[in-house]
């Protein structure tokens, strides 16, 4: 019987910087003993580590694993990540895709200074954007 791609499910197409996002994967089916197909959770080309992923059985004895990381972690990424949830079984693998993003907001200070060179008053804004560094997606995988 030929592998099937893993299902996934739960997970939201925008999240905020709050959030936790969470998706699972499970085996399209339930597995035949002595050859349960491996799942592995990547994002953006890397494995995730063992602390932003969960295992668990459905009811009907189909196993799966849980994706479960904070929103911040996307944003300092840029945004806007691909996951794969890969189902592999010796040489065979199947995959099922998710791009997880995470709304980037943008917040605009505006202040008045004075000019060393005379006494007019200027505006000058300033635009924000709250990112966390991109070496904390690194510690997350």
């Amino acid at each position: 019987e030929a592998l099937s791609p893993p299902v996934l499910e739960g997970g939201k197409e925008m999240y905020d910087k709050g959030d936790i996002i969470e998706v699972r994967c499970r085996l399209a089916r339930p597995p035949i003993p002595a050859h349960t197909p491996s799942l592995t959770w990547i994002i953006d080309g890397r494995q995730v580590g063992p602390n932003s992923v969960e295992p668990f059985v459905t009811q009907h004895g189909i196993p799966g694993l849980t994706l479960a990381l904070p929103a911040s972690t996307v944003l300092g990424a840029g945004g806007r990540v691909e996951s794969e949830c890969r189902a592999g079984l010796g040489s065979h693998q199947r995959s099922a895709h998710k791009t997880l993003r995470v709304r980037v907001r943008l917040i605009s200070y505006i202040h008045t200074h004075r000019s060393a060179a005379d006494t007019r008053t200027a505006m000058s804004a300033y635009l924000w954007v709250y990112l966390l560094p991109a070496a904390l997606l690194q510690v997350i995988l």
